[in-house]
């Protein structure tokens, strides 16, 4: 595939310097992963928007749904581009005489990133939160502010919109950079690498193991609550299949040359796991197989069912959430 037509239409790679859309040809290979990117991302767009309905308007809301509601928001975001993305470089294939201008990729770029950015935030926010409760089950359930779930969604989409802005800076310097890496470009570098490999990834991962490590110990726990099960695979999904989508795209402010290919292919992942969270909720919820006579709602009100709203397992007891027994705050 010639360079043009990768860096054009693929939305995570919008910052190369070739901004031309002429002679774009696709191998069978491009076309190959496209398609099934194109499948997976629909199936994806399927699944988030069923859990955003239900949870929207048919399943009540806990702490945990909130951040399930604009996580799905986020993936949708997300699966929504790269379908756009996609059927563009079919159409700049089929049909080379058509152009997007720069406006429309931009746009599409920058919403890409985007929800890629919020998915992130959300699973460490997630991550973070089940395993607090566990650790400190008597902060979470008698301290906890009442409306941090939804505190905490706001202050993470602002987050997003700030670094997805700070990403896109040196836009307007790329269309004439072609040399060395600009200080621009070195700094949003420094800066996405800190954010993404010192802040969130390691918290994700540290609260997620942590939050294993205490499910296996306790088996109270493994009976009691599905969350933990989701919280844990859902971060799984996305450091497999999502995270190296990062990886690829910090390369291009370092101007280092990496395959078209592997370019399209952590695309193709990155799809993957935004498509994958709908069926770890149904698959969790259905108690590992499904059954006729459970419905979908049934099934999305057990996966999200959080125990720690009445009770919360320990290690050596269970602790209730009654107000005539969290002690009075100081």
């Amino acid at each position: 595939m010639s360079d043009s037509c990768l860096n054009d239409t693929d939305p995570e790679w919008f910052n190369k310097t070739d901004m031309s859309i002429q002679n774009c040809t696709l191998s069978t290979t491009d076309l190959a992963v496209g398609i099934v990117s194109l499948v997976v991302s629909f199936i994806g767009l399927l699944g988030n928007g069923t859990v955003f309905c239900f949870l929207t308007f048919w399943i009540k809301r806990n702490r945990f749904t909130i951040y399930i509601l604009n996580l799905s928001v986020a993936d949708f975001i997300f699966l929504l581009c790269c379908v756009i993305g996609v059927l563009c470089l079919f159409v700049v294939h089929y049909e080379p005489s058509l152009q997007y201008d720069d406006a429309f990729r931009l746009t599409l770029n920058v919403f890409f990133s985007f929800g890629y950015n919020m998915s992130l935030y959300l699973l460490t926010a997630i991550s973070v939160e089940r395993c607090l409760s566990v650790i400190f089950p008597m902060w979470y359930q008698c301290r906890r502010p009442k409306h941090q779930s939804l505190i905490t969604c706001c202050l993470l989409w602002v987050l997003s919109l700030v670094v997805t802005s700070v990403e896109f800076s040196c836009i307007e310097e790329d269309h004439v950079h072609k040399g060395p890496s600009s200080p621009c470009e070195n700094a949003v570098f420094i800066f996405m690498c800190l954010l993404n490999f010192l802040i969130f990834t390691p918290l994700m991962v540290v609260s997620g193991l942590t939050l294993l490590i205490r499910v296996q110990r306790d088996s109270l726990m493994r009976q009691s609550s599905k969350l933990y099960v989701i919280v844990i695979a859902t971060v799984v999904i996305f450091l497999i299949f999502a995270l190296p989508m990062r990886l690829v795209s910090l390369l291009n402010y370092q101007h280092l040359e990496y395959s078209d290919n592997l370019a399209l292919l952590t695309v193709l992942f990155s799809t993957i796991s935004s498509s994958l969270n709908p069926f770890v909720y149904f698959f969790v919820g259905g108690q590992w197989k499904w059954s006729k006579r459970a419905s979908m709602q049934s099934v999305l009100q057990t996966a999200f069912k959080d125990e720690t709203d009445s009770t919360q397992t320990g290690t050596d007891s269970v602790v209730s959430t009654t107000t005539s027994e969290c002690p009075e705050l100081k």
